[in-house]
């Protein structure tokens, strides 16, 4: 098919929702010819990078100086890449269009009316964190919280969001909740699908330490629950004491965390290690035995993959995208009802995994679910098959 994707986001050797776009842009050019239109900002990485033959970039910029980082200069980018690509349609003639990033689902495309099949996804942004929580964050997250709740509930009045439903082919959810608000919208074919997939799965070989890690990684965000990491981890400590937790990543709630662990009596067990590259991630999970991923809404998470496709069970809550990624045979999902619960379950959890049988076992269902449902391949296949349904 000649495919035009829109991935507004979309850069090589990045992860997030650059990674995102490009990994699907490269996915898709294996069985099709593909056009993306991007932003020219991507236009030096992409075409540095390696990619087949059947992928074509088209670039377009609104040159707002100050509103780069706006979500009022992606909806001007947008109008701007419509009247290119109607323009490119003529010339071309595309069997279908696919909106990719940004990931969001209230964030609607121009490109669903281009009069060809609209496929829209996968996209997240219908999960929130639960509101039990917002009394252990800081003001300025609480506002946070309440002010992307409230945007959510004027889109569901938005008529071009409602348009683009009306339009659209295939809806792909990345979690069951944003599949939940797709519908809620006038989606009809809403499918849950990850934006994610791995480019790599290899177990790695059992670490020489006897000493149980766990790591935590992500960037350092109130809605990361990364302090439910810390206290979960204090109390594990009190069975396992020889035990250390790994955080990595930075971000505005690093000296909250340093703090709480200090206060815990626990500072000589934490490890921060800051932002690191997605090499050095790989190696630090290669030393660890379990990943936990406290995260309290979290459209992806990609961490959670790229643990599982190392051979390391997963720890995490029953929401959002994790939920999705991780079965009962790979890892432990646990509820995020009180901040209490949560705690105590999450150690729980953990302490269950201390036991190297169960953990040995996890990880290798936890590989074999990473190679096989989340591959390249896999996703390759599925989008093929919905592309074959959307054009008929």
């Amino acid at each position: 098919m000649k495919v035009l994707l829109s991935a507004y986001s979309c850069t090589p050797n990045l992860g997030s929702e650059p990674g995102v776009g490009w990994n699907w842009a490269r996915q898709i050019a294996k069985n099709n010819e593909v056009w993306v239109i991007t932003r020219e900002t991507n236009r030096k990485s992409i075409e540095s990078a390696e990619k087949p033959k059947s992928l074509h970039f088209v670039y377009v910029d609104s040159r707002l100086p100050g509103l780069n980082k706006t979500k009022i200069y992606y909806i001007i980018w947008q109008a701007k890449a419509y009247l290119k690509t109607k323009k490119l349609h003529k010339m071309i003639n595309f069997d279908l269009c696919h909106h990719i990033t940004f990931c969001s689902y209230w964030m609607p495309s121009f490109m669903a009316f281009l009069n060809i099949p609209f496929v829209f996804g996968p996209v997240g942004g219908g999960e929130l964190c639960p509101k039990q929580f917002f009394k252990d964050f800081g003001l300025r997250a609480r506002i946070h919280e309440y002010l992307r709740d409230l945007t959510r509930k004027i889109n569901d009045y938005n008529p071009f969001a409602r348009d683009v439903a009306r339009k659209t082919k295939a809806s792909l959810a990345s979690n069951r909740e944003t599949a939940a608000r797709l519908k809620s919208l006038g989606h009809s074919n809403v499918n849950i699908m990850s934006q994610l997939m791995v480019d790599f799965s290899r177990p790695m070989p059992a670490k020489k330490e006897k000493r149980f890690r766990i790591a935590s990684i992500g960037r350092l965000l109130h809605w990361k629950g990364f302090y439910l990491g810390v206290m979960a981890f204090a109390k594990l400590l009190r069975n396992y004491p020889e035990s250390e937790y790994w955080i990595i990543g930075d971000g505005p709630e690093r000296r909250r965390l340093e703090k709480l662990a200090k206060n815990m009596g626990i500072s000589s067990k934490v490890v921060f290690f800051g932002k690191i590259t997605r090499e050095e991630v790989i190696k630090k999970l290669g030393n660890c035995d379990v990943l936990l991923h406290p995260s309290l809404r979290e459209s992806g998470g990609m961490v959670c993959l790229e643990a599982m496709a190392l051979g390391l069970p997963v720890v995490c809550f029953d929401i959002g995208g994790p939920d999705l990624l991780v079965s009962s045979k790979c890892g432990i999902k646990v509820n995020a009802k009180t901040p209490c619960q949560s705690v105590d379950d999450l150690a729980k959890a953990m302490a269950r995994l201390a036991n190297p049988k169960l953990r040995n076992q996890m990880g290798k269902s936890a590989y074999k679910r990473a190679l096989c449902s989340f591959s390249c391949k896999a996703a390759g296949k599925s989008i093929g098959q919905i592309y074959n349904k959307a054009i008929k």
